[in-house]
């Protein structure tokens, strides 16, 4: 064979060659497709363990959390679908972070302020009084020590779950029977009470700390095992209590981390990675509307209470008062978690840096 026919004979089996490149090509476009086909026909029901009640009881916090779950289900053409355990119907509140680290639920909304022992740095969010007195400042400081100290996710991590969204609330304020105008009225009320910090801060003005859950604070205020009882005025009114008191004192000692939607690690893995990222978009989305509803809904609670003649009382004169007779209790805090083997130091100082960024 000369070197003609070999080149003829090379030049034949070019379109033979990328005829099979070609059928490659598109046999593998065909199986991804099939493959997205297959994930994109799975339905993912996911169960979410919450404390609080069904929208449109408890105030701003669950109807955020509600929104987070239909906008997901919306933009994911319903591959996901959330099935709340409104008030406790999946399980107690104490019971809530091993129910979604062991995977018994694939969500949970966990309030830090309970879980001191589980998730220590995020408790103090959650527990510190006298910090901020705007839920939005404390969402977005939330965010940024999540996106920038490596801590805060360690901490998920060894419980085995990653927040989608963050839950904050409206200051908290002060219902009672019996009015209270100054620090000196509170001596001897028994008040509610969660964490470490808050009932040292009640025992500095000689109250009662009783330590409540909000799942069961309706009955311990209607059974007299609370005096007053403690929370935003949409939770106040969401929850039912407004219908046990007669006063309403604006004690705004902190606007606090609350409830935030906490999935399964394990769970999360096995999702798809663009049904992934739908929740984090969403959940992102999400601060913008808790935002907004809890501002509507403390409006429109205040408004139904003081239909009802419950009496609001002002009360930043004395808190200011009741600020200076605490201790320090973050850098108290700090030292503790230091002796725990704990960033305690680190985390005020990314705290403080937070805090400035966003303002107070």
């Amino acid at each position: 064979m000369n070197l003609y026919q070999k080149r003829r004979k090379v030049m034949k089996s070019i379109p033979r060659i990328n005829s099979f490149i070609l059928l490659v090509a598109l046999l593998a476009i065909f199986c991804f497709s099939a493959t997205s086909a297959l994930a994109a026909d799975k339905v993912y029901t996911i169960r979410l363990a919450e404390f609080y009640a069904a929208p449109p009881g408890g105030g701003g916090l669950p109807k955020a959390g509600a929104w987070w779950a239909q906008e997901v289900e919306k933009r994911t053409n319903g591959l996901v679908k959330v099935e709340f355990g409104w008030s406790q119907a999946f399980g107690s509140v104490a019971e809530m972070p091993d129910l979604v680290r062991t995977g018994a639920v694939q969500m949970a909304a966990l309030a830090p302020g309970y879980y001191a022992k589980q998730m220590p740095l995020w408790n103090v969010l959650s527990a510190m009084p006298f910090v901020t007195y705007d839920p939005a400042v404390t969402c977005r400081v939330t965010w940024e020590l999540y996106d920038t100290f490596p801590a805060m996710q360690e901490e998920l991590v060894k419980n085995n779950v990653k927040i989608l969204y963050v839950g904050v609330l409206n200051p908290y304020k002060f219902l009672s029977d019996k009015a209270i105008r100054s620090l000196g009225d509170m001596k001897g009320l028994k008040i509610r009470s969660w964490g470490t910090m808050l009932p040292r801060a009640m025992k500095t003005v000689d109250a009662v700390p009783v330590s409540i859950s909000v799942a069961d604070a309706y009955d311990a205020f209607s059974r007299g095992t609370i005096d007053v009882q403690v929370g935003p005025a949409d939770m106040i009114v969401g929850q039912g209590w407004h219908e046990l008191g007669k006063y309403l004192t604006n004690v705004n000692f902190t606007s606090p981390l609350a409830a935030c939607g906490a999935i399964n690690l394990d769970y999360w893995n096995s999702l798809p990675s663009d049904i992934q990222k739908v929740m984090v978009d969403v959940g992102r989305e999400h601060e913008e509307v808790i935002i907004r509803l809890l501002k509507e809904e403390e409006e429109k609670a205040l408004e139904t209470m003081q239909e009802k003649g419950i009496e609001v009382i002002p009360f930043a004169d004395q808190r200011a008062k009741w600020v200076e007779m605490c201790p320090d209790f973050l850098n108290e805090w700090a030292v503790e978690m230091e002796k725990r083997g704990l960033p305690g130091e680190e985390f005020v100082k990314r705290y403080n840096t937070a805090m400035e960024k966003v303002g107070k």
